[in-house]
């Protein structure tokens, strides 16, 4: 999905998509996607990608407050989502904060870094003023076999990748 701001979305993947679309969750312009995703053996699992806008009242006067409202939808959204899923992407939250601890404590998803430590993806410009802003989290049905930060890619961000393993049923 196209954009002239920072909102603009897309998703590559190696895995086929099933019934891709986008929602603004959070408001017009501010798209996430939802989708299903087919592994080569035939299973499938759900794929959140969001990206709130980041609590800056001067850049974003109308997001401020949203990010909570995103993760709330999301939450439900999750409730309403049978079978394994990921939720991940820019969350410009911390792990620690109330709200994507309100994410977690509906039950259906884990963070991924949990005992990993923490993985500083935001500013990727400036060392001493790291965020971890950018997550994962996973229904029971994967484990976790890997989460690391890549090297820088020319972005604000660096990368997080993770290497999930869905269990079979």
């Amino acid at each position: 999905m196209p954009c002239t701001d920072a909102y603009g979305l897309i998703l590559y993947s190696r895995l086929p998509l099933l019934h891709p679309h986008t929602h603004d969750l959070e408001q017009p312009g501010v798209p996430s996607v939802i989708t299903g995703m087919r592994l080569a053996d035939g299973r499938t699992f759900t794929f959140f990608g969001i990206h709130p806008t980041p609590p800056i009242p001067d850049n974003y006067p109308d997001g401020v407050g949203l990010r909570n409202v995103v993760l709330q939808k999301v939450a439900r959204l999750l409730r309403q989502t049978p079978g394994p899923t990921i939720v991940a992407g820019d969350f410009n939250d911390v792990s620690w904060s109330k709200t994507t601890h309100q994410l977690v404590a509906q039950g259906t998803v884990h963070d991924a870094s949990l005992g990993r430590g923490l993985y500083t993806t935001f500013n990727a410009r400036i060392p001493l003023m790291r965020w971890p802003l950018d997550h994962f989290f996973v229904t029971p049905q994967f484990r976790v076999v890997s989460l690391t930060r890549p090297a820088d890619v020319g972005s604000d961000h660096f990368p997080l990748l993770a290497e999930l393993v869905l269990a079979r049923e």
